[in-house]
């Protein structure tokens, strides 16, 4: 915003600079804002080159209704390597999606980034199908077979989703 408003005066500012300005006037304003944005403090490292190293995580918004994604991404390219979903979170079940990405790309963007994007894109709209089911009391995930149920015709639909993310 700040870069906008200078460009807007007529001034041209490389951001880098705007932004350490901007960190030594009000840095807990920076940062605060950083945090309602959601956004997450990075460190910067350097990776060799293309499958030196693969960062994997699971996201669990969806572990409500007994729904879990798989995620891997390859650090240098930032390529998206697998996206899965599944009903349980094992190691095993991670170590069969990550086994699928190196299949396709061979071995080893920052995981925690993909998961934004992976709620702004697929997530937050299976979310809200399930969370409004559950509120019209449809169902219920504390009942086995609702749960069950939920699995069986969701899980096809938000692995095609996520499908179509990679």
């Amino acid at each position: 915003m700040m870069k906008g408003i200078l460009k807007a005066m007529g001034h041209r500012v490389q951001w880098k600079r705007v932004s350490s300005s901007m960190h030594r006037v009000d840095s807990v304003g920076v940062l605060t804002r950083m945090a309602r944005m959601g956004c997450v403090a990075r460190r910067t490292y350097s990776v060799q080159g293309p499958l030196h190293l693969v960062h994997i995580d699971t996201n669990h918004k969806l572990i409500r209704y007994g729904l879990v994604i798989f995620g891997g991404i390859d650090g240098f390219s930032r390529k998206i390597m697998y996206l899965g979903a599944a009903t349980d979170n094992k190691a095993s079940t991670s170590l069969d999606f990550f086994l699928e990405g190196v299949q396709k790309y061979g071995f080893p963007l920052r995981i925690e980034r993909l998961w934004r994007d992976v709620w702004m894109a697929v997530s937050n709209v299976h979310y809200e199908v399930l969370h409004s089911l559950e509120d019209e009391g449809v169902l219920d995930p504390s009942d086995s077979i609702h749960l069950f149920c939920a699995q069986h015709v969701f899980l096809p639909r938000l692995q095609r989703d996520l499908n179509g993310l990679g």
